[in-house]
């Protein structure tokens, strides 16, 4: 099950960053997962949703480096803001397309885009402080 919704969000996050966010479809996105359009919305219940999924799972990445983290001494927050820092860069170029879409989309999907950006943030942006 595990295996389906991982194939569903590495599929979305490349048609995202293909066509965008309204240029997707979440037929496309099911095509590219070797999924029906069925088995999908069993896992999202909207195109909308499924990005927020996306978003989501690429935040959740950021919170294993604060959860992983010794705050002991100063020398452990420098490692840690260090671990950070390299595993958002390695996000970002991992999924250039969807990042450039994303940030390229602000405008036009303001409120969606802004709502999460700050939601998927929240628990990070919590670990950091």
């Amino acid at each position: 099950m595990k295996e389906t919704r991982e194939r569903i969000l590495d599929a979305a996050i490349r048609v995202f960053g293909k066509n965008g966010v309204s240029g997707a479809t979440t037929r496309e996105i099911a095509r590219v997962a070797q999924v029906n359009e069925v088995t999908l919305f069993r896992y999202c219940k909207s195109k909308d949703e499924l990005l927020r999924q996306v978003v989501s799972q690429c935040s959740r990445r950021f919170e294993r480096v604060f959860a992983e983290a010794p705050f002991e001494t100063p020398d452990d927050l420098r490692r840690t803001v260090r671990a950070f820092a390299a595993t958002y860069v390695r996000m970002q170029r991992n999924n250039e397309d969807f990042v450039r879409t994303f940030f390229g989309e602000l405008n036009r999907h303001h409120q969606l885009c802004r709502s999460l950006f700050v939601e998927s943030s929240r628990p990070v942006r919590q670990k950091f402080i």
